[in-house]
């Protein structure tokens, strides 16, 4: 049965995470927030979806299944959430569906495409996630902002990041998609560009921004295929901790806090603690 959608549906359970531009580190802060939401709560289910025209399968030692693996489903409207259960990649209450592998066909992508997809997905999974890349004029991109009920808008401290996002804002005005909250990933205490400075500049709410602060080993993690949560930075970990929180809140869901020791990762199967 075809399943039916409003251009403007969206989904508290659907959170996208959006970059001004490709040095914000969209990828690694979507791949933490399933993991530790998967750490904490086995009983939740968490879809991590690469929404944009990359794979956004850095962070998981496993092959991933793609979005195109699935275009003939979406394209006919005949997708099913138990089809995509089971073509997951999957390891405990994380699901992975990783993005598009070839950059030549990402045009093939519509905004309902992606529409269509969440809303298959919405009912089967307790949270889902989405990498949105930093690109907004990408289907993909544009379906998962507009069907999310969360969207974060993710910058980082420097002027061309701040920049991008400034020459981008007529574009959001135009497409209707209004950012919930800014994250400044990354963050370094004492750089001029903190929040107080942004807010003013952006004309935006202080509390319209936090920052999830750097955890070094970017390098690393990303070699070895798993979160910068595996390094075990306290204030790292914090931040992310306090976004899941709120993110898990939006969608009516509760948040236990943080174990001091890790546990198994739910990408790499590396014990950690």
């Amino acid at each position: 049965m075809e399943i039916s959608y409003s251009e403007s549906e969206s989904f508290s359970n659907v959170i996208s995470f959006h970059g001004s531009d490709h040095k914000t580190g969209v990828t690694m802060l979507a791949n933490s927030v399933c993991s530790a939401i998967c750490r904490q709560h086995p009983d939740y289910s968490v879809m991590f979806l690469g929404m944009n025209k990359r794979p956004c399968s850095d962070y998981v030692r496993e092959e991933a299944c793609g979005i195109d693996d699935i275009k003939i489903h979406l394209d006919n409207r005949t997708l099913t959430s138990d089809e995509i259960k089971a073509m997951c990649h999957c390891r405990n209450n994380f699901y992975m569906l990783s993005g598009i592998r070839s950059l030549l066909k990402s045009r093939d992508y519509f905004p309902e495409t992606a529409q269509y997809l969440l809303k298959t997905l919405t009912g089967c999974f307790d949270v889902i996630i989405c990498d949105a890349g930093n690109e907004p004029d990408n289907g993909l991109v544009v379906g998962a902002l507009k069907s999310s009920g969360q969207k974060y808008c993710v910058l980082s401290q420097c002027e061309s990041s701040i920049r991008e996002y400034e020459e981008r804002t007529w574009l959001f005005r135009k497409l209707d998609i209004d950012f919930d909250l800014f994250i400044l990933n990354k963050y370094f205490t004492g750089d001029p560009y903190d929040p107080a400075y942004l807010s003013e500049r952006l004309g935006k709410k202080r509390e319209d921004f936090i920052t999830v602060r750097m955890a070094g080993y970017g390098r690393q993690a990303e070699m070895e295929h798993q979160t910068l949560l595996e390094y075990r930075n306290d204030l790292f970990g914090n931040d992310i901790d306090a976004l899941c929180a709120r993110i898990l809140a939006g969608a009516g869901l509760e948040y236990k806090e943080r174990r001091r020791r890790f546990g198994r990762s739910v990408f790499s199967g590396r014990q950690t603690s």
